[in-house]
């Protein structure tokens, strides 16, 4: 772990409305012996879906009052199983069908309201533009699916792209989200994702290493589980925003915002304790290491640690607190149009896993990791300010009880 010295903050950040947490519903939840890595995804009608993910397990629901539902998918390598390794749980937006992608049959398989798989999605072997697009994209040789859309087409990543035709307009250094059939036909690009320079990477005669920068900002990118927002965070114009972008399923441009964050310049003392850590590599001298570093390291603090996507098109981005020993971490909550819902102070050893404009869902952890409950809170405006380590700025949309 790298302790961080900080210089006092540079200037107070406007505040925002605190929103307070109530627990409404508590789900046990449990899994088999050994797991520590869960899916859960919330759908639109309130339900909780959750599953180990790349493990062996049950798929199993709940109601919006915390019910279980009367079905079980059960996963893994079985006879009796339809579903191998889940990685992404969703819905298709309009209707009751979830998707499930699966990384072990490589395929999306398609859930109908009372727990049946009813279609299979086999991955394409090729995805690939059509005739009329041949030299806007290349062909690829894997996806990884991201949502389903009910026209019969899918948000996907794909990879292992192939230079059958020259493509001189597709940049191969970014990875894409693209719409595409669910034959593999390329529909339209979506998002040409922003990659995070938080390592340097040095390959000569005798040296094969990859340094990691410290205390370099990290993009985040998510997608809500029904595929109608692509959310990307990126540092913004000074060390004390944040930018972010809302993506719509067609690629349209939905908001861009600045976002506050606390301005926390790097003690210059702390920099050059790493800079002065640093060795040669093969033919690559200290010095030439250290030039490159000291040219791509931040003089200002990253609080950003996540981003999520809202099952009703709000944003949530998730900030550490400004000191080391904190363990203190609080979401800035936006509305569909980007404008500041509100900041809320998230409990400390609980994950955040789904959000609406009334709600945050959490998962609780139990023993040996294993995640013990699900939680549903209310979310209410209370008097308190925000914390100093997750101010945000903009103007403030007031919620009102839903009818």
């Amino acid at each position: 772990m790298v302790f961080v010295a900080l210089a006092p903050a540079a200037r107070a950040q406007p505040s925002v409305q605190r929103l307070g947490l109530t627990e409404e519903l508590r789900i046990p939840v449990k899994l088999p012996g050994g797991t520590r890595d869960i899916l859960v995804a919330v759908g639109p009608d309130g339900r909780v879906v959750a599953a180990p993910r790349y493990a062996r397990g049950d798929v199993i629901g709940f109601d919006s009052a915390g019910r279980a539902l009367p079905w079980k998918i059960p996963t893994g390598r079985g006879d009796d199983a339809e579903v191998m390794w889940p990685s992404r749980i969703g819905w298709i937006a309009g209707v009751s069908t979830m998707w499930i992608a699966d990384a072990g049959f490589e395929q999306v398989a398609l859930v109908d309201a009372v727990g049946t798989v009813v279609k299979s999605i086999e991955r394409p072997s090729w995805v690939h533009p059509t005739w009329a697009e041949r030299r806007k994209y290349p062909v690829f040789g894997s996806m990884e699916a991201f949502a389903v859309y009910a026209d019969e087409s899918m948000l996907i990543m794909p990879s292992r792209d192939r230079s059958l035709l020259s493509t001189p307009s597709f940049d191969r250094s970014r990875p894409h989200l693209m719409r595409a059939s669910f034959g593999g036909s390329i529909q339209r690009s979506i998002a040409a994702l922003p990659q995070t320079r938080n390592s340097l990477a040095l390959r000569a005669k005798g040296c094969a290493y990859t340094i990691t920068i410290p205390f370099a900002a990290r993009t985040y990118w998510a997608v809500s589980n029904d595929g109608s927002r692509v959310i990307i965070v990126t540092p913004g114009t000074d060390s004390g925003t944040v930018r972010v972008v809302s993506i719509a399923e067609s690629g349209d441009t939905v908001f861009s915002r600045l976002v506050p964050q606390s301005v926390t310049r790097i003690a210059p003392a702390t920099i050059q304790n790493f800079l002065a850590g640093v060795r040669s590599c093969g033919t690559f001298s200290a010095e030439e290491i250290r030039d490159s570093l000291a040219g791509r390291m931040p003089g200002f603090a990253w609080y950003v640690t996540g981003v999520m996507p809202g099952r009703d098109r709000t944003t949530w981005i998730v900030m550490r607190a400004a000191s080391d020993m904190s363990s203190e971490r609080t979401a800035i909550v936006l509305d569909d149009r980007g404008e500041t819902i509100g900041a809320v102070a998230l409990p400390a050893t609980e994950t955040l896993v789904g959000g609406d404009r009334w709600h945050a869902w959490t998962i609780v952890p139990g023993g040996v990791r294993a995640p013990s409950a699900i939680v549903r809170y209310r979310l209410a405006p209370t008097r308190a300010q925000p914390p100093r380590s997750a101010r945000a700025g903009g103007r403030t949309s007031t919620p009102r009880p839903p009818a």
